[in-house]
């Protein structure tokens, strides 16, 4: 599966590296690559993928990743968005799913929402988030929020 995993991250332009769930400072490797995505199995040799991915999306540094769960059972999709993954991959699969499921990943922007009664301060706010790559949704009060 690693294989396909790569072949697809490589046509959507990404540059893969695999590294091993018993890596010493997992999470610091992690952070010095600085991934845009992380791709995680639902069972890995040395340790739990869905604690992996909390963990992922808890961490400072690496919030921002979106995380890919991959498994083989059904199950997993809710367990695995329970956990705060972004995806899940079922596998087996062929390099055309695993493509789309990268590049869904890649092209997926972060979302704020921006609440100010304030036309002219969301003025100012909003153009600044856009232009650091975040989806603005703007609301004029806690109602429409």
């Amino acid at each position: 599966m690693a294989h396909v995993l790569g072949v697809a991250a490589v046509e959507e332009g990404a540059e893969p590296h695999r590294i091993d769930s018993n890596t010493p400072y997992l999470m610091d490797r992690l952070v010095e690559l600085g991934p845009r995505v992380v791709v995680v199995r639902r069972t890995l040799d040395h340790g739990d993928g869905l604690t992996l991915c909390k963990a992922l999306r808890a961490h400072p540094r690496l919030r921002h990743a979106r995380v890919l769960v991959v498994s083989s059972t059904q199950q997993t999709t809710r367990e695995a968005l329970a956990a705060g993954s972004h995806g899940h991959l079922l596998v087996p699969c062929r390099i055309p799913q695993a493509r789309e499921a990268v590049r869904a990943q890649l092209e997926a922007r972060p979302v704020v929402l921006v609440v100010d009664d304030s036309r002219a301060q969301r003025m100012v706010v909003v153009p600044s988030l856009r232009a650091e790559g975040w989806e603005v949704i703007e609301a004029e009060d806690g109602i429409d929020a």
